[in-house]
């Protein structure tokens, strides 16, 4: 990635998906999020409704691509169902919407979120 408006854009998170390793997604933590379709040749950006929202850390269901998490400096965790098209806040039960990472966990019949915050913790979501 290379200098974007302001700033420049520091890959802090990613996403790999082992049946497309080509395709890979990065949160820069403050700028923006961005895709590659072809191993990093190319980059485009994405998500463009959390584009104020400073992602700090990205991660999906490896499984299932659709599914997609991002954890954001102030405004929580946000969740994408459509392979990171649209997102959806999802903060429920959580005391802080300051998050420092977030973490998919599969295993063979649920998915675990893991959301960690600033000074309140981490945070557990099972999903069946």
């Amino acid at each position: 990635l290379y200098k974007t408006g302001d700033g420049v854009a520091v890959a802090n998170s990613y996403i790999f998906f082992q049946d497309n390793p080509d395709e890979i997604y990065v949160s820069t933590g403050w700028v923006d999020l961005f895709r590659s379709p072809d191993g990093g040749q190319t980059w485009q950006q994405f998500a463009n409704d959390l584009k104020f929202s400073d992602v700090v850390s990205i991660d999906a269901d490896k499984e299932n691509p659709n599914l997609m998490w991002a954890a954001t400096l102030n405004d929580g965790v946000y969740k994408s169902t459509d392979h990171g098209e649209s997102w959806s806040r999802f903060n429920d039960g959580l005391e802080s919407l300051q998050m420092k990472k977030i973490c998919v966990v599969k295993n063979e019949k649920t998915t675990v979120v893991y959301a960690c915050t600033v000074g309140k913790g981490i945070y557990k979501y099972v999903e069946n």
